[in-house]
């Protein structure tokens, strides 16, 4: 049951690290079809939850090289989900463009391993992975608009 709550535990740790600069996100440059930035932490809670759901279905599920494989890819996933937040706020967009296309890539491999051992267990990274979707352009938007964040010094 712990592992239920273990992604959300490290997601409000992660969150809690980059809480200075959330307020960045009124002045990133954003498409009319942003949310709003309340919904961010409603959706990662839910995400998040969804996320341990997920690990506790298949750590319950019997021993297969499935099993295994979708376990290591999960904490994977969770460890580049983990990375992406102080490295954007920390003000590399582009970077965190980067881990994100690799953490998509991770999910969805994630989530097609879980398929193998638990059809429940996959479901509940669907949502995630259409968030994720909306995060690469909200990502990609702040790269090809402003190139840096809010607040960085120009270089020029």
């Amino acid at each position: 049951m712990l592992l239920i709550f273990t992604p959300l535990l490290l997601g409000f740790v992660t969150a809690r690290m980059t809480d200075g600069q959330r307020d960045a996100y009124t002045r990133l440059p954003r498409p009319p079809w942003a949310p709003p930035g309340w919904a961010f932490p409603v959706v990662w809670t839910a995400l998040y939850i969804g996320m341990g759901v997920a690990l506790e279905r298949v750590v319950r599920a019997p021993p297969s090289q499935a099993k295994t494989v979708a376990i290591a890819l999960f904490i994977i996933q969770l460890g580049l989900n983990l990375v992406w937040t102080p490295v954007f706020w920390g003000g590399n967009a582009e970077m965190a463009l980067t881990i994100l296309r690799v953490l998509f890539v991770t999910v969805v491999a994630t989530a097609l391993v879980m398929a193998r051992v638990d059809t429940v267990a996959a479901a509940l990274f669907v949502p995630y992975i259409a968030w994720l979707g909306v995060a690469h352009e909200l990502n990609r938007y702040v790269v090809t608009r402003r190139g840096r964040m809010p607040d960085e010094p120009s270089t020029a």
